[in-house]
């Protein structure tokens, strides 16, 4: 989610450990909450790809995501977001698509496509049930179809932890993905 990005301080990362935790979001006014939508923090890993996004690069910034070291807030990113993609229809005709649906929803049918579970995409997304995953992404799965009924399964599974896990272990309440929380 946007506005949980945008929240992103930098004692919340942990560069050496591999893993963030997303615990505050920016509010709409600008202002920093301590809590998220679902009102639970997230741990999730930093992956090779994007690590370069949590160095900082001034080392007295607390976000980590920041113009002039003040966050962005939703509402900014949309904007820088909407132009980018009207330039880009204009000349290559791109469709126009928010900022929302073009990061969330294709992270979540990516994983669809690799032959992830509801479950661990669910888990990816941060819902709180899978049926909200369920009710925007089952419909994707038709094409799998195919796989199911031959008993072809996913080459690669994975791995989410129970809710036993041990707390006191953060990298084992991770959850699937790239490392950016869509």
């Amino acid at each position: 989610r946007l506005n949980e990005a945008c929240g992103l301080t930098r004692d919340n990362v942990f560069l050496k450990q591999d893993y963030f935790v997303i615990s505050k979001v920016v509010g709409r006014n600008g202002v920093l909450k301590d809590c998220t939508k679902t009102k639970r923090a997230k741990v999730l890993p930093i992956v090779e790809e994007t690590e370069w996004l949590f160095k900082p690069v001034v080392a007295s910034t607390t976000y980590v995501f920041h113009r002039q070291g003040k966050p962005y807030t939703s509402k900014s990113l949309n904007r820088i977001w909407e132009r980018a993609s009207k330039k880009a229809n204009k000349a290559y005709g791109v469709p126009i698509v928010n900022v929302y649906n073009s990061i969330r929803h294709s992270w979540a049918c990516q994983r669809i496509n690799e032959g992830f579970l509801l479950q661990e995409i669910s888990a990816g997304l941060g819902h709180t049930s899978t049926k909200m995953t369920e009710d925007s992404y089952a419909q994707y799965q038709v094409g799998k179809l195919k796989d199911v009924v031959k008993g072809k399964k996913p080459a690669h599974i994975l791995h989410i932890p129970s809710q036993n896990s041990n707390p006191l272990n953060p990298k084992a309440l991770m959850v699937g993905g790239t490392g950016i929380e869509p």
